[in-house]
């Protein structure tokens, strides 16, 4: 299938003007310094951008349905007296218990236990000794799901957020944030209004998690084609037809029954009855 050019969205999600609403040359290579122009109308960056609080009834449901309707929002972070923000282009849902590549796929630990509590939380974690990385908890108390916030767009004077480990920098993130309620004055997300155009979203497998076998081939990745997005759409796509290739080859010259695949609906039931299948901490 082949991707139509990058367009930037006004406030009323329809293509910029312009032919066929397709961003010039010159407006890509100036996207890596200047977010885009729905997001420079949104707000000052010396106030809080305006809009409905996501609160914890948002997140309090299923985690791909939370997952898809965070895209076009806005996450905001106020720290030494700025107001940084961003608009959310990318996300991963994670599925635990039973989805191997979630934290909490071995259950409770130190680490996990923000996961297994309330929703509408940070979880933040800390990875290769030099990163962070930011989740939002959804569902009930004691199903252990989260979604990983992985790009954002970002908004007036704020620095490159393409990528889980840039957008915590950016924002000043931290393992101080997690398990903090997603609200003011320190990290929350905000409904502006804006909705992008369902025919800019896409799904495709999560990025980096091939030990979770199986679940690493869900599309679980959600994201609006952006030039601020950790991995181009172009990229993963050309990758998956190259897996989708191989994998055809191989099953032709085997004759080894394969083992169940994961589906979002097995992940739905696991989660529902997570909070019996707790281990110790």
């Amino acid at each position: 299938m082949l991707l139509a050019p990058f367009v930037f969205f006004g406030s009323s999600g329809r293509p910029a003007p312009g032919r066929d609403g397709a961003q010039p040359v010159a407006a890509q290579r100036r996207s890596a310094r200047c977010p885009s122009p729905y997001i420079a109308s949104v707000s000052s960056d010396k106030a809080r951008p305006a809009g409905r609080l996501l609160g914890p009834e948002f997140f309090r449901r299923e985690t791909l349905k939370v997952a898809r309707e965070l895209l076009g929002k806005l996450l905001v972070r106020e720290v030494g007296g700025e107001v940084r923000w961003g608009r959310l282009v990318e996300v991963e849902a994670y599925c635990g218990p039973e989805d191997r590549a979630a934290h909490s796929f071995r259950g409770l630990t130190p680490r996990t236990s923000v996961m297994f509590g309330p929703p509408g939380r940070a979880y933040v974690y800390f990875v290769y000794g030099m990163h962070h990385c930011l989740n939002f908890v959804t569902r009930e108390e004691g199903v252990p799901q989260a979604i990983l916030v992985r790009a954002l767009e970002p908004g007036p004077g704020v620095g490159r957020c393409s990528g889980p480990a840039l957008l915590c920098q950016a924002l000043d993130v931290d393992r101080s944030l997690s398990g903090a309620p997603l609200e003011p004055p320190a990290l929350y997300v905000v409904d502006d209004g804006f909705s992008p155009d369902p025919a800019s979203v896409f799904q495709t497998p999560r990025i980096g998690v091939d030990y979770a076998r199986d679940w690493s081939e869900l599309p679980w990745r959600f994201c609006v084609e952006s030039p601020h997005l950790s991995r181009s759409l172009k990229r993963r796509r050309s990758e998956s037809a190259r897996a989708t290739s191989a994998s055809a080859s191989s099953a032709g010259s085997s004759s080894a029954k394969p083992a169940r695949k994961p589906t979002p609906e097995r992940a739905s039931r696991s989660a529902a009855t997570s909070e019996n299948t707790r281990s110790a901490p």
